[in-house]
């Protein structure tokens, strides 16, 4: 497995099948803090999060040992790595070696539900398309390509 840099498009939507890092800089008055995070998709197989952790491994080896190391796992991310995506974060289902096809975000042809959550740092994640899905009190957009339903 080889690591595939994302379009800044991409940054805050995960596909629940995959395994991601993300190397946060900040800089300061007195250089630089590096902050790495290996996301980890609930569907995720254990090669693809022992490459993550491997490839974060290396990466830290090679910027000589000064970034922190974090393990985010889907749904249960930390504040601080929630505050990278300002835009908030999607889970959409599928992922690069699961049976499932990424979905391009432009496409009209598609159906999925997204489901609403969080107050500060928004997460959608999409469920089934089905009655099931919802319940009382939360929000849905039931995106149709074109149309786009609250």
């Amino acid at each position: 497995m080889e690591p595939v840099p994302l379009p800044t498009k991409a940054y805050g939507t995960f596909f629940e099948g995959d395994c991601y890092i993300i190397m946060f800089v900040k800089r300061t008055s007195t250089g630089t803090s590096q902050a790495l995070h290996f996301w980890v998709g609930k569907e995720s197989s254990q090669d693809e999060q022992g490459s993550a952790a491997i490839f974060v491994t290396q990466l830290d080896d090679y910027l000589g040992g000064g970034p922190i190391q974090y393990r985010e796992m889907q749904a249960h991310e930390s504040s601080a790595f929630k505050s990278y995506f300002k835009n908030g974060i999607v889970y959409k289902k599928g992922g690069v070696a699961s049976g499932f096809n990424h979905v391009e975000t432009n496409m009209y042809n598609i159906k999925r539900l997204l489901h609403l959550q969080g107050r500060k740092s928004i997460m959608a994640t999409e469920v089934d398309l089905s009655w099931r899905s919802f319940n009382n009190g939360d929000i849905f957009l039931l995106d149709l390509g074109k149309v786009i339903v609250q």
